[in-house]
């Protein structure tokens, strides 16, 4: 059972918090809360088993054109949620006085209300220990499994109230023979064994390919296929300020070219914010409400970009519903016209690559990417694997990998939710199709 608090119980703080206010001051409480179950594997056993309960509200006082913030954490009593948040507000208080007026401020609004609740089917742990044994008697698993119900919610003194819950659960795995290892990834809200088994078979498959004898390939250019994983891992970087307006209009956006209208991608890519699966909050951390859709790029050109309302203030512009950061939230790759059946035989002759790590800029204002190939990559000779190869470094512009150089992407999509647990889970999302890019650069 969870113990987090319940909705009625939020507003019920916050309506005792906005009674205490006088002259002009305003208040918005950002509740950031999950009781989530943590099962950490190791030769397909449970080796670790933890809890993490926390409830992180963010109180925003405004006064006279000015504004500050401060964290605490709630727990299961609200008199003393409210003693809490009473500290707090006089900690506010003293802390705008020291402030200048904010050349950008942005007042509390009412944006409305929503009330949103995900349910979720888990599996039995104690099931789910005993099938993995069963399934993994000649290969080594490790892995993260974790479940368990996160909140993000919004109120403020002027009406505004957005609640959103949701119960999901996310399994991250590898299997080990030896020094050879393949990565497996199953997430959602409805736990179906046959659909585990199939990705852990799939992950079994991708480990066999790996007994083949290694493939040496030499730093170059190569035909290559991102599977959706390394799609994911290469496009995610474009969410460091890449759709970003302040970023933009500060010449510090990855993007910058194609938006300024000087540069342009394949037309078979179509990139846009898109809530339409309900799984992530459309409020944003001042609970304004972003549209379903926003195109990002469409056909390969440079459409809107995402604005806050502080940089919206700054730079005359329209906000959007964008986060302070200015970064997707839930991004959705169109598909192409590739079936994932026909990869191997489009690819022909080239590199299969399964996922990619360590990525960062080599180059932001121009676009160039690097990082390097991961698991389970192989090499492809006559649209069949050949074997394994060592890791490769790459150094490859967007705007080439991402342009000209984009021969398709596959038809079928794949989910990969935001699965960081480094100080709290959070919501996020990302869907996105295989690419297959030509001419690839690798170097030594």
């Amino acid at each position: 059972m969870s113990h987090l608090i319940s909705h009625p119980s939020f507003q019920q703080l916050a309506q005792s918090l906005f009674g205490t206010l006088t002259g002009d001051e305003s208040l918005s409480l950002h509740l950031q809360a999950e009781h989530s179950r943590f099962l950490r594997f190791n030769q397909a056993r449970v080796r670790q088993a933890t809890q993490v309960l926390q409830m992180r509200l963010t109180l925003n006082l405004q006064a006279a054109g000015r504004e500050a913030k401060m964290d605490c954490y709630l727990g299961s009593e609200l008199g003393l949620n409210r003693q809490t948040c009473l500290k707090a507000l006089e900690q506010l208080r003293r802390n705008l006085k020291a402030l200048a007026p904010d050349p950008y401020f942005v007042a509390h609004e009412n944006h409305g209300q929503s009330s949103a609740c995900h349910s979720a089917v888990l599996p039995n742990l104690t099931e789910l220990s005993q099938l993995l044994q069963s399934q993994t008697l000649h290969v080594d698993l490790a892995g993260l499994y974790c479940e368990g119900p996160m909140i993000e919610a919004q109120l403020n003194s002027k009406g505004l109230d957005h609640w959103f819950e949701n119960n999901s659960f996310f399994f991250d795995f590898s299997l080990y023979s030896g020094e050879r290892a393949a990565k497996g990834f199953y997430a959602g809200h409805q736990w179906r064994e046959e659909e585990f088994l199939a990705h852990l078979q799939s992950t079994k498959d991708q480990l066999q390919l790996l007994h083949l004898p290694l493939c040496a390939v030499s730093p170059g250019n190569y035909r290559c296929y991102l599977a959706p994983a390394a799609a994911y891992d290469f496009l995610g970087l474009l969410g460091w300020g890449g759709f970003s307006f302040g970023e933009y209009k500060r010449g510090q956006s990855c993007l910058g070219p194609l938006y300024d209208k000087t540069a342009q991608l394949s037309p078979k890519l179509s990139l846009e914010e898109n809530f339409s699966k309900g799984l992530v909050p459309r409020f944003n951390s001042s609970g304004e409400i972003a549209p379903k859709r926003i195109a990002l790029i469409e056909g390969g050109l440079g459409a809107e970009l995402l604005v806050s309302s502080k940089t919206a203030k700054e730079y005359q512009a329209q906000a959007n519903g964008a986060s302070d950061y200015e970064s997707f939230r839930s991004l959705k790759v169109l598909p192409g016209q590739l079936p994932s059946s026909e990869v191997l035989k489009a690819l022909d002759r080239g590199l299969y690559l399964s996922q990619l790590h360590y990525l960062n800029y080599s180059d932001r204002p121009k676009g160039r990417i690097t990082g390097m190939t991961r698991y389970a990559c192989f090499w492809v000779d006559g649209g069949q694997i050949q074997g394994p190869i060592k890791d490769l470094r790459f150094d490859e512009s967007l705007y080439r990998a991402l342009g000209d150089n984009l021969i398709d992407l596959t038809q079928e999509t794949e989910l990969f939710p935001n699965t960081s647990t480094y100080d709290s889970r959070g919501f996020g999302l990302v869907e996105t199709p295989g690419l297959l890019i030509d001419d690839f650069s690798f170097k030594a």
